[in-house]
């Protein structure tokens, strides 16, 4: 928090009195929506979208106008003021907010709970890695639990390895139809009163079964529990930036969501559900490429609560190779939009708007507004090296620095990660232009309904 503090106070010399109050009045808002927990309370300001996107630019170019800038220097300030805000209000939101979560969760009482589960496994060509996902299982030692593997249409060695565990194993064999589909195959076998859906190569912690479930015990109306997945092989830059990556955007993101019981993306890699739940009505279905993000918006279509437990750790596989790793983000990307427009009904809801204003803010964040400050900082860049403004380049890419920095030793502290690798932190500035680079591509092929299927990456035995 204190970094964050700092970060702020750094960048304030680029601002006018004016533009000064308009970041202030927008940080206190945000924090004011972050701890305003009760939903009786309207927001009399509509939504994050409407203020981070047409009210603060527009204020913004007002106040220099006003301070009798040069159309030039307006549209340069407005560009750099903008990206600036944005990382400030960030920092000053997120930081103390996933302190809070922390804290919070500290204070829960650990108590053991054991129902009936259900483990489904979708599997396609997973020879590398299915043996160690069900040993992993088989090592937890959780007392009541049944393990499905859905066998879709492997073409290698999978059903051979699978054959090694029939004792422990029921598999079902089901035509390529996707994932979704195997997922709904197990779901109409299962009889579990909670059902975790595991990736093919997800390895589970010894204790990981027994946390997950825990939240479902006291809260009836809880329909869905993620997991806290972490980067399985850190083989080399790639895989280990990746583990700052999921300390942030899984970690860290999910406990603030937490807060509100409002998990937007219940993890597909390791996630527990409700029996009752969605046995009679099951949200997964093939209509986007993220199917975890659209039966965990479905889920909360529906009225139903989805959670966050930290202490539920298993680890799974990220792409080592650039190619792979661009193909995984890209249909995480064009999942999200697809989501976003098959689920924009709830998205603009006004019930959803002003009584979860500051989740809406944090859920666009990760997969629009980033992208597009990160637009918005190279456009403003390049007009300021060609008139010679190299100390306000230099301050803006500075800030962005700095702010990854501070995000990354963080994030990787409250995971529980080591923090060496914070030494791979100044990566994440081209990590991040490859990732805006996905998301402009995303958005494009998006727009023009250019058909993409699910990807499958290629394993490596770890």
């Amino acid at each position: 928090m204190g970094l964050s503090l700092l970060l702020a106070i750094t960048g304030f010399f680029i601002t006018t009195k004016l533009t000064l109050i308009i970041i202030v009045l927008f940080v206190g808002y945000f924090l004011y929506s972050v701890f305003s927990f009760s939903k009786k309370k309207k927001s009399k300001f509509g939504s994050s979208f409407l203020l981070l996107f047409v009210i603060l630019p527009v204020s913004l170019g007002l106040a220099l106008h006003y301070e009798n800038f040069t159309f030039s220097e307006l549209i340069l300030h407005v560009l750099i003021l903008y990206n600036y805000t944005l990382i400030v209000l960030f920092n000053m939101v997120l930081l103390p907010m996933s302190f809070y979560s922390i804290i919070r969760y500290k204070k829960t009482q650990h108590h053991r709970y054991f129902p009936s589960i259900s483990i489904i496994i979708p599997a396609f060509n997973e020879e590398k890695v299915i043996e160690k996902t069900i040993q992993s299982i088989l090592h937890t030692q959780f007392p009541k639990k049944e393990i499905f593997v859905v066998n879709n249409a492997s073409t290698d060695k999978t059903g051979q390895v699978l054959q090694k565990y029939h004792q422990d194993v029921v598999v079902l064999d089901e035509t390529n139809k996707g994932k979704a589909h195997a997922i709904n195959k197990g779901i109409k076998e299962s009889s579990g009163e909670i059902i975790i859906i595991l990736d093919a190569d997800t390895r589970v912690t010894k204790h990981a079964l027994e946390n997950i479930v825990r939240p479902f015990e006291t809260e009836p109306k809880l329909s869905a529990v993620s997991g806290n997945v972490k980067v399985l092989n850190r083989n080399n830059v790639n895989s280990k930036i990746q583990v700052i990556d999921y300390s942030i955007s899984m970690n860290l993101a999910r406990g603030i969501m937490n807060l509100y019981k409002l998990v937007p993306v219940v993890s597909g890699a390791f996630g527990a559900f409700r029996g009752s739940i969605i046995r009679n009505k099951s949200p997964f279905t093939a209509d986007t490429l993220t199917e975890d993000f659209d039966a965990s918006i479905t889920l909360l279509k529906r009225g139903y609560f989805t959670a966050y437990q930290n202490d539920a750790i298993a680890y799974t596989e990220v792409p080592e190779r650039l190619n792979d790793f661009i193909r995984q983000r890209y249909r995480w990307f064009r999942g999200f939009l697809q989501g976003y427009n098959k689920h924009r009904d709830f998205f603009l809801t006004s019930s959803f708007k002003n009584e979860n204003n500051i989740v809406f803010f944090f859920l666009l964040n990760s997969n629009l507004i980033l992208p597009i400050v990160d637009v918005i900082s190279i456009t403003a860049i390049v007009p300021t090296i060609l008139i010679g403004r190299l100390e306000l380049a230099a301050l803006l890419i500075s800030l962005n620095s700095v702010n990854l920095i501070i995000l990354s030793i963080y994030a990787l502290r409250a995971n529980q990660e080591s923090l060496q690798y914070a030494k791979y932190s100044p990566f994440l500035i081209v990590y991040v232009k490859l990732l805006t680079y996905i998301f402009l591509k995303g958005m494009i092929h998006q727009f023009l309904k250019i058909n993409r299927s699910w990807t499958h990456i290629a394993r490596k035995e770890n």
